[in-house]
């Protein structure tokens, strides 16, 4: 168990920072943000089906976090299991939240973005269509998967350093033998 985790967190970070990547390369994201709605919206249609699979790609980096949690606790086996319990439900947690902070890109973005790239659509609809997208991105992108998506993950993070400073299975900490 401990080489699944060893290649998860290799190449978990890895996919993670591709799909960055290519969603900033392909779509000027996070800066695309910082326009207004209807610009982004315009480049997401713009985007397509291949937009919409890097968002997926993206959130299941998130995903992937969960099992990630559970894989590091076990390979920690030795370390107190109070840490250890607390290593996996937050990491559980940040992967949760990350995903429900990212999972509004393949599921409503491409809504949105239809409704707003329409031209049949009214000014009245734009606008609804604005005020939902601004809504949503502050609160499941901004307050759900920023704040408490880094919030959990960084605190994962700590607690797995804790953990592994209480583990035999990593050389070189207090809790390991001397070779």
């Amino acid at each position: 168990m401990s080489i699944a985790a060893g290649v998860l967190l290799i190449v978990l970070p890895l996919a993670f920072n591709a799909a960055f990547a290519l969603l900033a390369a392909t779509f000027d994201y996070p800066e695309v943000l910082r326009r207004p709605t209807q610009e982004v919206l315009a480049r997401f249609h713009a985007g397509g089906a291949r937009l919409v699979m890097l968002w997926w790609g993206f959130a299941m980096t998130a995903v992937a976090v969960a099992p990630l949690a559970v894989l590091v606790a076990a390979a920690l086996a030795d370390a107190d299991p109070v840490v250890l319990r607390s290593t996996v439900v937050t990491g559980v947690l940040a992967a949760l939240v990350q995903f429900l902070g990212l999972v509004r890109w393949p599921f409503l973005v491409p809504y949105l973005a239809r409704v707003s790239t329409d031209p049949a659509s009214t000014p009245a609809r734009r606008e609804a269509v604005d005020i939902v997208f601004q809504a949503v991105n502050r609160y499941l992108g901004v307050a759900v998967g920023e704040h408490l998506g880094y919030l959990f993950t960084g605190t994962w993070s700590v607690l797995v350093g804790v953990a592994a400073t209480q583990s035999v299975a990593v050389p070189g900490c207090s809790g390991s033998s001397a070779s």
